[in-house]
């Protein structure tokens, strides 16, 4: 077993997969900058060329990932209808009552640039 094998194993090439269709990631290159700089649901930052990773994804055999896939599927269901149980905040509700239809938005990724971008420019100027 080579060192792309076992760096690149089962719980990570599926935690990558997960991640790929789930944040809609657009390439092989944006792929590998993400494992190289984020943690994954379960597994931690990695760093893999894209060469490596290319070449996993052409080696590993699919059959493995429908069997995975399939015994995820329940769970990933289940839990997503217990999410559209959960009652509304009381902000959403007020919302709904004045418009036919509202676009819920998560910016706490934009908000965390932002906040790093405010301290990087804080620390350019201190070196002037």
């Amino acid at each position: 077993m080579g060192l792309r094998d076992r760096i690149l194993g089962l719980p990570l090439m599926v935690a990558v997969v997960l991640t790929l269709l789930w944040r809609g990631v657009p390439s092989v290159r944006e792929l590998c900058r993400l494992l190289n700089r984020e943690d994954r649901l379960w597994c931690q930052a990695v760093e893999v060329s894209q060469q490596a990773l290319s070449k996993r994804f052409l080696e590993f055999p699919a059959s493995v990932f429908e069997r995975v896939m399939m015994d995820l599927m329940p769970q990933l269901q289940q839990q997503w209808l217990s999410r559209k149980k959960r009652p509304l905040p009381a902000s959403i509700k007020f919302t709904k009552t004045k418009f036919q239809g509202i676009w819920v938005v998560d910016g706490s990724t934009l908000e965390a640039i932002s906040v790093n971008l405010r301290v990087y420019k804080k620390k350019s100027r201190a070196c002037y």
